[in-house]
């Protein structure tokens, strides 16, 4: 059967910050073609000219890069023997010149060490430097995911780093962790991992080695929801045979976690409002303060709290659209809306910034012209004071459960279902597209009326 060879431009994502597409070899082997991304880049306008004899020097070395991969990948095919489109990807992203580590640019660098933290922020957020490394066994890996040369790593690795330079390019972040998370875990797991090596049988022992670890079945279901993502990409792109699809009835079903949401309940709530912060410690009242307007703002996450700006704010509401889905609901986008109570309003005049122009961040926990990476570290610097500083006030004020940021989530649901808000009217609070979604965060009974029903058990003792 005959295999044909094709440069083209992979129109699919375009890089924001110079409009080019990347570069790719197509091969189409029985009738299906599957591109193959090259580290190069090109404009529609440029790769037209490639065409031609004479061109501008910087646009011949791309060409001159192309063409070696188009050549390389005809040798390639014809010392495969049975050709498979697996077969051909590992060996062709196992040369040489694939394998070249890629350095982060001179512009990068110089933009990384120019990032420092907002400068009108009231409370002290870490120091931490855009760009710093984490250590993975005997290795460091660069913060800027993309540029980690996930080759070396195997098939499975080269998959899940081009999907990951997506989500860095669309600045999604903590998506991005989540995925780089759940391939470190595998591969310390099964080091150089390819999809045949990942069966039904595979994904029960990762699980088993998982709880070895003292993992949770939440974290496990996030890692292997990754995996899975990544399995329906390479399926849907033709690189992978649908045979070796893991995942569904009668092979490895995703476990979901069962942890118990603990929500706080009125009279929690109420020593939090009445508790008066360490006037020494203004640490304690900002975090006091920024965890009432979580649970006022009908419980939205610590990033859409640090992201809202002045423009949000209309007529006494403050309208936006989740940071989390903005992508996943683009094409039909739900504004959450929410009513400023006078509390929130002395919050945010305390706390906020004092130039209220449409443009500004209502508290000053970012500022503009930072990168997505360094938006993320402040957000979860911003996070962690919040949780430190209520885990102390809690202590003191004697409530022994978790006063986290993802508390005042499950609380505000929790409080409106019990005053007898329907379960559509939270889920539009919440802005989910999901009812099912919305159902994960009500605490369908707390632990005292759970133990109250309990008690009906033995009701017969007080029977004369």
């Amino acid at each position: 059967m005959e295999i044909t060879i094709a440069r083209v431009l992979d129109k699919r994502h375009m890089r924001k910050k110079d409009k080019t597409y990347r570069l790719a070899i197509r091969v189409t082997y029985d009738r299906t073609p599957v591109p193959f991304p090259l580290d190069l880049y090109a404009t529609e306008d440029d790769f037209k000219k490639f065409a031609q004899p004479k061109i501008g020097k910087e646009l011949a070395v791309v060409r001159e890069k192309l063409v070696e991969a188009e050549t390389r990948a005809r040798e390639i095919i014809r010392n495969l023997g049975t050709f498979t489109f697996q077969a051909f990807r590992e060996e062709f992203y196992r040369e040489k010149l694939a394998l070249k580590k890629r350095k982060p640019s001179r512009r990068t660098a110089r933009q990384l060490e120019q990032v420092t933290a907002a400068s009108t922020s009231k409370f002290p957020l870490p120091n931490t430097k855009e760009g710093r490394n984490r250590k993975y066994g005997q290795k460091k890996f660069d913060r800027i995911r993309s540029n980690i040369n996930f080759v070396e790593m195997g098939p499975v690795a080269m998959a899940f780093g081009e999907y990951i330079k997506v989500l860095e390019s669309q600045d999604r972040i903590g998506t991005c962790e989540n995925y780089f998370s759940g391939l470190r875990s595998l591969l310390t797991f099964r080091p150089n991992l390819r999809f045949e090596d990942i069966s039904p049988a595979f994904l029960y022992a990762y699980e088993k080695w998982m709880l070895s670890k003292n993992n949770s079945y939440t974290t496990i279901g996030i890692y292997v929801r990754v995996l899975r993502a990544i399995f329906n990409i390479e399926i849907q792109d033709g690189r992978l045979s649908p045979k070796y699809y893991p995942f569904g009835k009668r092979k490895y079903v995703i476990p979901n976690g069962a942890n118990v949401k603990k929500a706080l309940d009125l009279g929690d709530i109420k020593k939090i409002y009445d508790y008066v912060p360490d006037p020494a410690n203004a640490n304690e009242g900002y975090a006091r303060d920024i965890w009432l307007f979580g649970y006022y703002s009908n419980g939205i996450n610590s990033k859409d709290i640090a992201c809202l700006k002045f423009r949000n704010i209309d007529d006494g509401f403050i309208i936006l659209n989740r940071e989390k889905t903005k992508f996943s609901t683009r094409t039909k986008p739900r504004n959450i809306v929410i009513y400023i109570n006078e509390d929130m309003q002395v919050i945010m005049d305390r706390w906020g910034n004092q130039d209220k122009a449409a443009g500004n961040y209502i508290f000053p926990v970012l500022s503009e012209g930072i990168s997505a990476h360094r938006q993320y570290e402040l957000v979860q610097g911003f996070t962690g004071i919040i949780n430190d500083w209520m885990r102390v006030i809690a202590q003191k004020i004697g409530i022994n459960k978790k006063v986290t940021t993802m508390a005042w989530r499950h609380t505000y649901a929790t409080i409106m279902k019990k005053s007898g808000a329907s379960t559509e009217y939270i889920q539009e609070a919440f802005g989910h597209t999901n009812v099912r979604t919305t159902e994960n965060y009500l605490d369908s009974f707390d632990l005292e009326t759970k133990k109250t029903y309990a008690k009906n058990l033995t009701a017969f003792k007080d029977l004369p």
